[in-house]
């Protein structure tokens, strides 16, 4: 997959979220496709991908890309 500034916008637009705590403001993203997270954080050269910890046993594997 090539990535482009246009599918990282899209991408945020339908799956990412902007977090405003006190002074923070912070953009993240949660997937079950650690991948794209991977190919998007290599691509904006910012950011860290971490591996969530499962609420139900049932739940697939998903990582947040902040």
């Amino acid at each position: 997959m090539k990535m482009t500034n246009e599918y990282v916008a899209g991408f945020f637009d339908g799956e990412g979220t902007i977090i405003i705590n006190k002074n923070k403001i912070r953009a993240a993203a949660t997937q079950t496709n650690e991948e794209v997270l991977t190919l998007i954080k290599d691509f904006v050269k910012v950011g860290s991908v971490t591996k969530l910890t499962k609420r139900k046993e049932h739940w697939k594997d998903a990582w947040r890309y902040n």
